[in-house]
Parts: C-alpha cells; structure tokens; sequence
C-alpha cells in the first residue's frame, strides 16, 4: 500500500507550486497567504489519501522519551483530579470520585464499518484491561473519535455506564449498547452525580465518511466539580472562542488540548490547531495545566511521531505548565 505514497506528494508538490507562497502559522493575520480555496478540494482527498494508504508512517516513528523527563504537575496521592493519556484522544480523567473516559480507541477487532488510521502503537486498552467507567464523553463522530468497536466493549463491561455526545450523535450511543445516553446541545450541560458536563464550542466537525465532508457536529467538554474544572477537547482549531469562554468560564485547572495532525497547515488549519496555537488556547482559557493529546498514535500528517510534542513543550516555557504524558501513567494534578 506504501507505493502510492510517491504519487501522492507528486500530487500534492504539484498542488503546492500552483499555489504559490503560503503563510506559515507564525503569520498574525490567519488569512495572510492562505491556501487558494479554489484547489483545496484538489488537495484535501489526496491528503486523506495519504492517510488511508499510511504514506505518513514514513515519517520518523521515534517517541522521543526525553519529553517526559520533565516536571509533572505533582499534585499528592490522594489528589482529586488524575489524568491518564492512553493514547491520541483518549484519557481517562479521574474527577469528584468519578471515572470519565474521552474518545475511547480499545485494542478491538478491525472493524470495516468503524476504520482507524494507520497506528504507531497498539492500544493500551482492552475490554478486559478496562479500568472503571462511569462515563464517555465523546468529542466529535471521526472513526478515530468514535470508534463503535471500543463503544460497544465498554457498554458490554460497565452497563451502567453514561455517554455524552454532542447532539445528532446519540444514535450511535444508543447502537453501541448505552442505555444512558445524553445527546447535548451547545451550551447544554448534564449532571454526573456532583459534575456538571457542559458542551462547549470547538472549531472542528464531525466528518464520517472517507471523503473528508462535513456530516456532524464537534465540541469541548467542560467538567466542572465544586472544586475543579477541566476542559477536554478533541479537536479544535484555533480561534477567538476559546478568549471567550475563558473569560465567561476560566479559569480551568486543567485543559487537555490536541497538538497534533496540524500538517499540511495550508490544508487543515481551520480544524487542526498547531502545537503553538494549542499553547495559545491554554493561555486564552487561562489553564493552570495544559496537556497535549491527540498525537503520535495515528499517522495522520507529514510529521514526525514526536514532533508535536516537541513544539508544544518549547512553545508553552516560560509561558504556561504544558506537558505530555507517557502512555497509560496515572498523574495527579496539583
């Protein structure tokens, strides 16, 4: 399947010197040299070829493990917020006494009607390796954010179990077996015992299908307890929202953020914020933690396994507590 990957950035080199010069992410003005919108079409299927064919597993797959060497927020044993990364999207984020799983990917069955990207690691999660669940929130309806093998094996081992969706997503909850099932709205909220979830906006879409076209909706996810408040998101663009929602809502305690698959920028950057926007986004909510997900799991991008997670951790020194986790650690926050 690899030997497509030559056409394909011929292709794309091709797109690129019709395009002329692009703007880079540093630029103020986001509208400055962006990508003619007359050849994204032209563009965006062979990107989303590249990723179907892994054409971007050929990038470095190393995981620089120097990254994590450096402080973690070192809250005590007995903090009442931990945060484990199991990999892209999905955490499991330990709040008030309860256990809330993001954007599940389990070590399932290949499943044709649910496809993954090309990984650089198994998942570290199985049905049978399962911590307790008591409930998923899911950010958007990409196959690698709702993934219904990994819906239905948890439903199977925690029935009890609550899912919360954005709204014109419950179905799928529903199908996977959940019999607690919120489908919410923007600005809507549900209560898990003490936490309030709220959706909250996110510059992103839900895109179903192999052909990269918008068919849902996307969100953030604020979890709020009587002392805490988290955000999660997904997957996000950069934009003026999130200045607002930590102004009305801030500041949060912690703020998982995706950092990855911010390559082609000229392509993705209306839904894919880049590691240093993703260190703006921290700063904007006025997170005392920012931890970046949503990268080396999946070959999503022409970037290096560890690459965002290199920029992010450079991007936020002298600025703000961002951090990345090794796979499957609890960590308390302070």
């Amino acid at each position: 399947m690899r030997s497509a990957g030559p056409a394909v950035l011929l292709a794309m080199l091709t797109i690129l010197a019709l395009a002329g010069c692009l703007a880079t992410r540093g630029s103020d003005d986001p509208e400055s040299g962006a990508f003619p919108p007359a050849l994204r079409p032209l563009a965006l299927p062979l990107h989303h070829l590249a990723i179907a064919t892994g054409n971007y597993l050929n990038t470095d797959q190393q995981l620089d493990r120097r990254l994590f060497s450096g402080k973690a927020p070192a809250g005590p044993a007995s903090s009442d917020l931990r945060i484990t990364w199991y990999g892209h999207a999905t955490a499991r984020i330990e709040i008030a006494g309860l256990s809330v799983l993001t954007d599940p990917v389990l070590d399932t069955p290949v499943d044709l009607a649910s496809p993954l990207p090309h990984a650089f690691h198994k998942p570290l999660l199985s049905e049978s390796s399962l911590p307790r669940i008591d409930a998923v929130l899911i950010s958007h309806g990409d196959y690698d954010h709702l993934h219904m093998p990994s819906l239905r094996a948890i439903a199977r081992r925690f029935p009890q179990a609550t899912i919360i969706l954005p709204e014109g997503l419950g179905h799928y909850g529903r199908e996977a077996g959940f019999t607690r099932v919120g489908a919410l709205e923007l600005g809507q909220n549900a209560m898990l015992g003490s936490l309030a979830v709220t959706a909250l906006p996110a510059i992103h879409a839900t895109k179903r299908n192999l052909l990269g076209i918008p068919d849902g909706k996307a969100f953030s996810w604020e979890i709020r307890s009587r002392d805490r408040r988290v955000l999660f998101i997904g997957d996000t663009g950069y934009g003026s929202v999130f200045t607002e929602i930590g102004r009305q809502r801030g500041p949060y305690d912690l703020v998982l953020v995706p950092i990855g698959a911010s390559e082609p920028d000229y392509l993705v950057r209306e839904e894919h914020a880049s590691p240093e926007e993703a260190v703006r986004i921290a700063e904007d909510l006025r997170a005392r933690h920012a931890i970046g997900i949503h990268w080396g799991s999946f070959a999503l991008a022409p970037e290096t396994r560890s690459g965002p997670a290199r920029r992010f951790v450079a991007a936020g020194r002298d600025r703000i507590d961002a951090l990345v986790l090794p796979l499957g650690r609890p960590t308390a926050i302070d």
